[in-house]
């Protein structure tokens, strides 16, 4: 007997259900339905079948019911409103050939969801091969959308002949959106497009290296032989250049340089001239029938698609001995195996994360053990396109919204500029469902290269993009760093994502001791004296502040109280020094005996950058058990800056 399953929705929202089957076999539902007034419900809604494929259901999809088969546990049914969309624009955007211009694309969504329509597009192509799959962008009166589309030529490969350019061209489309990660889903099937192709413009070089400038690429197709060799690759820029190629080695910790390009794999490239570089007519497209397995290293690793179409994550399928697990799995949770983000190098003045990566890139991800990834190809041109399967974005806590559960959550962006680099993935915060220290909200910096700029914050061994603590109670602190191996003036900004309403920000140059609350401005300037291999580091503070507290990070330096308890003491002690404000880049103690002899010196420790505290069990410096006496201790506080210090001094009796 199918399984009846009756699904009441807010007809307003889109809705991602747990179908809660039970284990066994493959199961067919009857589905029905309905908004919380109980009547049939008129969107429409599609089954996401976990870790296999996306199927439709049968039936009209107006009435908001239909019979589905072979789910299992684990799927989810998935609604959208009826009528979502009235009509979407997409802009067609390539990296193997352009248009001119942007390409308008009208398309009408049905209450059942399936857009239909038949498009037409002169379009001038760069090069005689067509990629597999293209990027869509647009917008709708649902909000911003995305889309992957999968193109095959009808009848054909994919693939178009020089012989053909000139003639009329036509292949089919498997169209998939999405609005907002999950919440709406519309497919289309057997979409015939058209158009005429212009070879009036230039074949485009697959890599375009500036001049003198770092970049990092890729290239998704198999070099035969000795053409793989990095010499033969750039073999006709090499007269009267300097070219330089490095990869990462983790053997080493360090860069080296490669001897083969290989598909998956990313290098950094600079010449002295520019340079088109253009693929030998004997390069191979990355097979497409099977899937392209990428071994991961622990730690840092330079990735890019195997392929000639954008890297999507739910390609991925990821292998850790004999464990397996999607890609979706493999990055949730504490013991997850993968980070969820992925930075890649905007090709001019730093890193950005990224989703997505297309071809001829590279990018970074890092990996909390040795991997095996393996990619499966969106589609591999066979006949049967009942097998092309839509993917949907993954979204980083960052993104989706966990940061968003209590007014007392911020999320403040840190955007550090020199010239000619910039550094704008660095960010703090807080989350209920953070911890201090290291956690999983926190997401790890990747690797500098040459010519840059850097914020990262130490901590747990690590060194973070984004530090995500607690709620802020009383005041909270977060360390971080700017290195650049630049001569340069550098901007450090900061924008605020997320406001706490009730706290107040602060920022500490702690080389110079100079404070600023960041509501009073949005810019801090300093000169770095950077060199190759010699960066420049400054250290940072920033403070977000309860208002109680906060008139205490502004206050003037100073030592407010010092004491010691017990006094007498008769095993050990602890000695105390209260702050006026949370501006000692140290605090020091030394204990003397009353004929001025130095018994102890040490650093005095704290909890939270305000009261200061020393456990003296009483003995000197060298372990000898000091007597019965007066003895007197004198606490020194140095600024940040190291431009101001206060000592106070007291006295403490020992009782043997």
């Amino acid at each position: 007997m199918p399984k009846e399953v009756t699904f009441h929705v807010n007809a307003d929202n889109n809705n991602i259900i747990n179908l809660d089957l039970d284990a066994g076999s493959a199961a067919t539902v009857n589905i029905t339905v309905r908004d919380s007034k109980n009547n049939p419900y008129s969107g429409g809604f599609m089954i996401y079948a976990k870790n296999r494929r996306y199927y439709n259901t049968s039936g009209s999809l107006t009435s908001g019911s239909g019979s589905v088969s072979g789910l299992l546990p684990g799927d989810y049914v998935l609604t959208t409103r009826g009528g979502l969309l009235s009509s979407v624009t997409y802009a067609f955007l390539y990296k193997e050939f352009s248009f001119s211009g942007t390409t308008a694309i009208e398309a009408v969504m049905e209450p059942e969801s399936v857009i239909t329509g038949k498009y037409t597009r002169n379009v001038d192509f760069a090069r005689e091969t067509l990629t597999a799959m293209a990027n869509i962008h647009g917008s709708s009166l649902g909000g911003k959308e995305g889309a992957p589309i999968c193109m095959v030529k009808v009848n054909g490969d994919g693939t178009f002949r020089l012989g053909e350019l000139n003639s009329q061209f036509a292949y089919d489309v498997m169209l998939f959106t999405w609005t907002r990660g999950v919440q709406s889903v519309a497919t289309a099937e057997n979409i015939r497009v058209s158009g005429t192709i212009d070879i009036s413009e230039l074949l485009k070089p697959a890599i375009d290296v500036k001049a003198s400038q770092w970049q990092m690429f890729s290239v998704p197709y198999v070099l035969p032989g000795e053409l793989a060799e990095i010499k033969s690759f750039f073999k006709d820029f090499a007269e009267n250049n300097i070219i330089s190629v490095y990869r990462w080695d983790h053997a080493l910790a360090t860069y080296t340089s490669p001897l083969r390009i290989e598909p998956g794999n990313s290098y950094w490239v600079k010449s002295s001239m520019a340079m088109n570089v253009l693929l030998p007519d004997t390069a191979q497209r990355t097979p497409l029938d099977r899937p392209h397995s990428i071994k991961l290293q622990k730690g840092w690793n330079m990735l890019a698609t195997p392929f000639d179409f954008p890297f999507e994550t739910e390609m991925v399928v990821v292998k850790n001995g004999d464990t397996v697990k999607s890609f979706r799995e493999a990055v949730t949770g504490t013991d997850r195996w993968l980070e969820p983000e992925k930075f890649m190098h905007n090709g001019t003045t730093g890193y950005v994360e990224t989703k997505n990566v297309g071809p001829w890139k590279g990018f970074w991800w890092y990996a909390k053990a040795d991997l095996e990834l393996s990619l499966e190809p969106v589609y591999a041109f066979d006949t049967d396109k009942s097998n092309i399967s839509p993917i949907l974005p993954y979204f980083s806590p960052l993104v989706n919204g966990s940061y968003e559960k209590s007014g007392r959550d911020f999320l403040m962006r840190i955007k550090t500029v020199s010239s000619g680099a910039e550094d704008r993935e660095a960010y703090i915060g807080t989350a209920d469902t953070a911890e201090d220290g290291l956690c999983a909200l926190d997401c790890r910096k990747a690797p500098v290269f040459k010519d840059y700029v850097s914020a990262a914050f130490p901590q747990g061994g690590e060194l973070l993009g984004r530090d995500v603590k607690s709620p802020v109670t009383t005041f909270k602190t977060w360390q971080f760093d700017v290195d650049s191996d630049i001569d340069s003036d550098i901007t450090v900004s900061w924008e605020m994502i997320r406001r706490a309403p009730a706290l107040r920000y602060f920022l500490l140059d702690v080389q110079s001791g100079t404070k600023i609350e960041m509501s009073e401005g949005s810019t801090y300037a300093y000169h770095a004296y950077g060199q190759a291999n010699n960066p420049s580091v400054r250290t940072f503070k920033a403070f977000a502040a309860t208002p109680e507290y906060a008139d205490m990070i502004m206050a003037e330096f100073g030592i407010k109280k010092t004491y010691a308890y017990p006094n007498p003491a008769v095993n050990n002690a602890r000695i105390v020094a209260n702050m006026k404000s949370i501006n000692a880049s140290g605090v020091l103690v030394k204990i003397y005996d009353v004929s001025g002899r130095l018994l102890v010196t040490a650093h005095m420790k704290t909890d939270n950058l305000v009261d200061y505290y020393y456990d003296w069990n009483l003995n000197d410096d060298k372990g000898r058990s000091t007597g019965s006496g007066v003895y007197i201790f004198r606490i020194t506080a140095i600024s940040y800056g190291n431009d101001k210090t206060e000592a106070q001094i007291k006295r403490i009796a020992v009782v043997r």
